[in-house]
């Protein structure tokens, strides 16, 4: 069986891709320079392949024993013996098989809804008819009667015997309660074992943590409006509680809005331009002059720091940042191919798929179908308990599931969609990048499947809040909630994704809560303007440790309080790196192009593990051609470079929200006088420089 599944998986490895780019060449540089680990990360899944064949041949002589002893016969000749181990060992696999499609489809739909015909049709039965309960039932039920059906003889004979004059002194009954009495006894054992070991490892209470603790709960791409409006209350009903508990800034907005560059602004409290992380994919040169980070600062002032995260988080691993602990995914374009091939394997998935899977095998941890916030609550209790009993902490838990492509596992995926939809993306967002338009029924399932990832999080997070109570740390840790940016799910001329423009909000709001229970301000909702910049300063004032330095951020911890005054009256953005030729919601004359990632213009640092970095060549061209924005109460002005010039567009946020109607000509001093701040913000970047509308910076020598 393990030969089949493994021939199988081989034969399925047809494509490698990242973010759904996937060309020849990047195939062909695959073979090319990781050749012999493609075949290294084949021989070890082989060996997978032949432990599990082992274990179920174990499970499966066991089963078959305690049949063949209930029987009183023995198992009969070479041939049929190893039809039933098959039999026994093809029935196990079919229902850890069927039971993962259930709970994480999205794994399976390149293999099964994908393909059509029959293999679609049985995935759809299953994920919109069956249960993980439902095949447990039936796996039970099935094994149950296999072993113990040969004592249905023995048991009506006991019965008759019964009806007829009581129980038989001798006969046939007595040795089959003595069978299962026999039984009984193995696994009263196995049960008292277990429960002994649950109840060592159950958490204790951090008797010794005296605290302030500071713990940030992020989730990738969670838009505000889910923490806000009534409607998505079914959504997200924990973190609705607890942000009406906290202080909720209503009006936090993101710098830039992707992963990388925005983490680094969130724990720096200095701007991108600041601290050099302009986008996916900085060379180590720049990680490595960012500067000082809270948990850098923290940790040198005696707390534990620590973070844990799914696959989006793997760039608290391509930074040093000052992290005693960390548990995150990795990234690089090594980690790109062995995911790839883990992938290819779909018989392999029932297993790895969890998280020891995750253990044995850690590329399943980066793999974005298999983002599970439940197994996230799990790492992040058990790293929780960890440094909650060393003494003071701060730690982030990044939760990965609302970032595209939306993969949530059962039952969110199915929690708020349509049976009735039939189009390509019934279980995620995939192939992002290379698409037709979606109709209006793909907007609708979309949205439906990102509320559904926000649900499981939503679930997983109170996990975790709960946690804080088990520990008895719940009245001395300041806990933030919030997102590394928003996401547009297509709103009108909005498109899908972030980091892309600057036009409208979705993308660049965050959801900002502070709960703290030391100084315990009241409850309420600051409307002033604020931004990712500031959270660093106030919780870095809000533990007694101060940040020092030039840093953009202002510490909000008057305005929790409840002070009225100011600490912005304009917050400033950018946007990311240009993935393909025609970004969404980014019309081809509003843009500067370039070649695309990852084929021309992210080249393989082959010196550090197959990372991948900007070619330098394109690192000045790049940050030119950012579009950058100032946005006030009513006003956004984009600033957009052009091979011809320089445009600003100005939107009024009030009558346009989507920024959709350019106004510049009909307010031309407001457009002026925005345009003089925002150049006045971009010649804030060390080294730039002013050439007519321009603002350009000196090519620096970058080196992969």
């Amino acid at each position: 069986m393990g030969i089949v599944g493994f021939s199988w998986g081989v034969a399925s490895l047809g494509n490698l891709s990242y973010l759904g780019q996937g060309t020849k060449e990047i195939r062909q540089l695959a073979i090319r320079v990781y050749g012999v680990s493609v075949a290294r990360e084949h021989l070890k899944l082989l060996a997978l392949y032949l432990a599990l064949g082992m274990a179920g041949g174990l499970l499966a002589a066991g089963l078959c024993g305690v049949r063949d002893h209930l029987r009183g016969r023995g198992p009969g000749g070479p041939v049929w013996r190893s039809f039933r181990y098959a039999l026994v060992i093809g029935g196990l696999h079919l229902f850890f098989f069927l039971r993962s499609v259930i709970v994480y489809p999205q794994l399976y739909a390149e293999y099964m809804f994908d393909k059509g015909g029959w293999r679609r049709a049985l995935q759809v039965a299953l994920t919109d008819h069956a249960s993980p309960g439902l095949v447990d039932l039936a796996a039970v039920t099935v094994l149950s009667l296999f072993a113990l059906l040969p004592l249905a003889p023995r048991l009506v004979v006991g019965l008759r015997s019964f009806r007829q004059g009581g129980w038989p002194t001798r006969g046939r009954l007595r040795p089959a309660l003595r069978v299962l009495l026999g039984w009984a006894t193995p696994l009263g054992l196995l049960a008292a074992t277990l429960l002994g070991l649950a109840l060592a490892t159950a958490p204790r209470r951090a008797t010794g943590n005296r605290g302030p603790n500071v713990l940030i709960i992020a989730v990738d791409s969670l838009r505000a409006d889910r923490l806000e409006l009534e409607k998505y209350r079914r959504v997200a009903p924990r973190l609705q509680r607890f942000a009406r508990r906290g202080v909720r800034f209503a009006n936090a907005y993101t710098t830039l809005a992707r992963t990388f560059p925005s983490w680094t602004t969130i724990l720096s409290g200095r701007e991108p331009h600041s601290h050099g992380i302009r986008h996916m994919f900085p060379s180590w040169r720049a990680r490595a002059r960012a500067g000082l980070t809270l948990p850098l600062h923290l940790r040198r002032a005696g707390f534990e720091t620590a973070v844990v995260s799914d696959y989006a988080g793997e760039i608290f691993g391509r930074i040093p940042m000052g992290w005693h602990h960390k548990d995150v995914s990795s990234f690089s374009f090594h980690e790109i191919i062995r995911q790839r091939v883990l992938k290819a394997h779909a018989h392999l998935m029932p297993y790895l798929a969890t998280g020891l899977g995750r253990r044995l095998a850690p590329p399943m941890a980066g793999l974005p179908e298999n983002a599970d916030p439940s197994i996230m609550a799990r790492q992040t209790i058990r790293m929780l308990t960890r440094v909650a009993s060393k003494g003071r902490f701060f730690m982030v838990a990044f939760f990965s599931a609302s970032h595209f492509p939306y993969s949530a596992p059962y039952p969110y995926y199915k929690r708020f969609t349509s049976r009735r939809y039939a189009g390509p993306f019934r279980y995620h967002k995939q192939l992002l990048l290379q698409e037709r338009a979606p109709t209006r029924a793909d907007i609708t399932h979309i949205r439906q499947l990102y509320d559904g990832t926000v649900s499981a999080a939503d679930e997983a997070i109170g996990r975790v809040l709960d946690h804080l109570h088990t520990l008895g740390i719940a009245d001395r840790t300041i806990v933030v909630l919030t997102a590394d940016h928003g996401e547009n799910l297509y709103e009108p001329t909005l498109g899908m994704g972030h980091g892309d423009h600057l036009r409208g909000d979705v993308a660049t709001r965050l959801p900002l809560v502070i709960y703290d229970p030391l100084s315990k301000p009241r409850p309420r909702r600051v409307d002033a303007l604020v931004r990712d910049v500031d959270l660093a300063p106030t919780l870095a004032e809000l533990v007694g440790k101060p940040l020092g330095g030039d840093l953009a951020g202002r510490s909000l911890v008057d305005l929790m309080r409840g002070s009225a005054r100011k600490v912005h009256d304009a917050v400033f953005m950018e946007t990311g790196l240009w993935f393909t030729p025609r970004p969404q919601g980014v019309d081809p004359k509003h843009r500067m192009t370039y070649p695309p990632a990852l084929h021309g213009l992210v080249v393989l640092d082959t010196k550090r593990g197959g990372d991948l970095v900007l070619d330098p060549r394109y690192e000045e061209l790049v940050v030119v051609a950012k579009h950058r924005a100032i946005r006030t109460r009513r006003w956004k002005l984009v600033y957009v470079p052009l091979s011809t010039g320089v445009q600003h567009l100005l939107f009024d946020l009030e009558a346009d929200p989507f920024c959709a109607r350019d106004v510049a000509r009909a307010h031309p001093k407001v457009a002026a006088r925005l345009a003089r701040r925002l150049t006045q913000w971009m010649l804030g970047e060390p080294g730039s420089l002013r050439v007519g509308d321009y603002v350009l910076r000196p090519q620096r020598e970058e080196r992969p």
